[in-house]
């Protein structure tokens, strides 16, 4: 009996292993016998694709399929795709279709994709004083003034105003953009910090134009698209107690300003 046993389990699984090979092969008749036995050209990937990653021409090929295997949705040569970007990992073969590929303007891939390369997005919080009273646009420049209070002259117990400390320390024209309420009393200072700076987000928006983004549109925190190293400064800035102060510039205006230090009332006296 337990031979007999044995016997039938190996023939069911005999018989199951030969009905399964005969389904598969029934179902690639079906799939050639749905397009007549034709075949069409889709781009597939030529290699495995990380997220995120933008196409280029040695990621992608031709390749032929059955008809009917691909209804919609995939593309027939490689030059619609190069450019896009994956939003998933995509294989070797793979069939490239417009569920995992995205223009790199789709809002799906965030602020990253938008930034210049070498560039980075950093955050300040605005009032509405600061930030030009909600009149800023994505895309708009700005210069960065910074304002703060001079306390004491470095290794020195001497209390001096602004002007006389920075004029001590780094002499009478440096640093430049630099201006003081005046040259003999008050402490506080202004430094045009950085000028003609990109404007990459208004809050949680980064699109240029979109019904996201209306007149008056309120934020309470601008990003700014800087290098590395003024994004370094702009963190530095924004630790201490001083203020910083957006500015917006013309549009097409992409001059520098560069004036020697001053008093701001002795200035305007003049």
């Amino acid at each position: 009996m337990k031979k007999i046993r044995l016997a039938a389990l190996a023939a069911a699984f005999i018989v199951f292993i030969i009905g399964y090979r005969l389904l598969a092969q029934k179902e690639i008749g079906q799939a050639e016998n749905s397009g007549g036995g034709q075949s069409i050209e889709v781009v597939v990937a030529s290699q495995d694709i990380g997220p995120y990653t933008t196409l280029t021409q040695d990621m992608v090929k031709v390749k032929q399929i059955p008809v009917g295997q691909y209804s919609q949705g995939y593309y027939k040569k490689p030059e619609e795709v190069i450019g896009m970007v994956c939003v998933s990992n995509i294989f070797q073969d793979e069939v490239l279709t417009d569920r995992r590929l995205v223009s790199k303007e789709s809002a799906s891939l965030g602020l990253a994709e938008r930034l210049e390369e070498g560039k980075r997005a950093v955050s300040v919080t605005v009032d509405a004083e600061q930030g030009v009273s909600n009149n800023l646009r994505v895309g708009n420049r700005v210069d960065i003034i910074f304002t703060g209070t001079m306390e004491k002259v470095a290794g020195s117990e001497e209390e001096l105003s602004a002007g006389l400390a920075m004029e001590r320390v780094l002499g009478p024209q440096s640093p430049e953009n630099t201006q003081v309420l005046n040259e003999y009393i008050g402490k506080e200072f202004s430094v045009l910090a950085m000028q003609d700076v990109k404007v990459a987000a208004l809050g949680s928006s980064f699109f240029f134009d979109s019904g996201e983004q209306q007149s008056n549109q309120e934020y309470v925190s601008v990003t700014l698209e800087v290098t590395p190293v003024q994004a370094a400064q702009i963190a530095l800035m924004k630790s201490g107690t001083g203020k910083i102060q957006l500015v917006l510039r013309p549009q097409d205006d992409n001059s520098r300003t560069k004036e020697p230090r001053g008093s701001v009332l002795q200035n305007y006296e003049q």
